[in-house]
């Protein structure tokens, strides 16, 4: 596991390095205080960090950690985000509201409990987005990774499946796809299965999810809401 963190003092950020390694030795850690620096890196390889820890609060910069996270949405960078800043409430609403993924915040100061529960949570991650969803057709094998799907939508005779990179159609029966799903897909309406990981918020009769940069809604059943709910909370933890 390799793990950015970002914080305009270098102190911070080495403190959250040191908690990090005595929880596990093995993960490995890049420091930046320069933002445009990390840029670079995500730049180069958007999959190079399993997880990036951000500071909310950058007092040298016009840009909060905030428009940080923004940046690395709009950048593709496939890291998950953990936000750490003493000032939670400040900027709850904000990343509530912001259009990216967020995995999770860290009050500061940092306490192990919590980052330890965040790291295995990271570590759950990874291991899930290992999975593949096989699919046959015509005897060509399709394999989509669990963690690219964000939802997938049976339509007449065919069944598309909404990735992180674009929508693919396949002749395949949505009962077949469904069956190979792990536990974080939840199936919301007939014809209709989500992943948890990419929920953004659940309203009364619609979930809002965020795909390719847009927020999204898709109807809920109504038989299906209250254990929706519970089960998404459950997940979350």
């Amino acid at each position: 596991m390799r793990i950015a963190i970002c914080d305009d003092y270098m102190e911070h950020a080495r403190d959250i390095e040191e908690k990090i390694t005595s929880v596990n030795e093995g993960i490995l850690t890049d420091l930046y205080d320069d933002i445009e620096q990390l840029f670079v890196e995500v730049n180069a390889d958007k999959k190079k960090y399993d997880a990036v820890f951000m500071d909310m609060e950058w007092e040298n910069n016009t840009r909060s950690g905030v428009d940080y996270v923004q940046m690395l949405s709009d950048m593709d960078c496939r890291a998950r985000i953990v936000c750490v800043t003493a000032y939670t409430m400040k900027y709850i609403e904000k990343l509530f509201w912001n259009n990216v993924d967020i995995f999770g915040v860290i009050n500061k100061p940092v306490n192990m409990e919590s980052l330890r529960k965040v790291l295995v949570k990271i570590a759950d991650s990874r291991d899930k987005s290992k999975k593949e969803l096989v699919l046959s057709f015509n005897d060509t094998v399709f394999r989509v990774g669990m963690n690219e799907i964000i939802y997938v939508k049976s339509e007449a005779h065919k069944t598309i499946i909404y990735m992180l990179d674009g929508e693919k159609s396949f002749y395949v029966s949505f009962k077949s796809i469904r069956s190979q799903v792990p536990e974080y897909f939840y199936c919301i309406n007939k014809g209709l299965l989500v992943n948890m990981n990419y929920v953004k918020r659940i309203e009364q009769s619609e979930v809002v999810m965020l795909y390719r940069k847009q927020m999204i809604t898709l109807p809920v059943a109504r038989e299906k809401r209250k254990d929706f709910k519970n089960r998404f909370f459950e997940y979350i933890g």
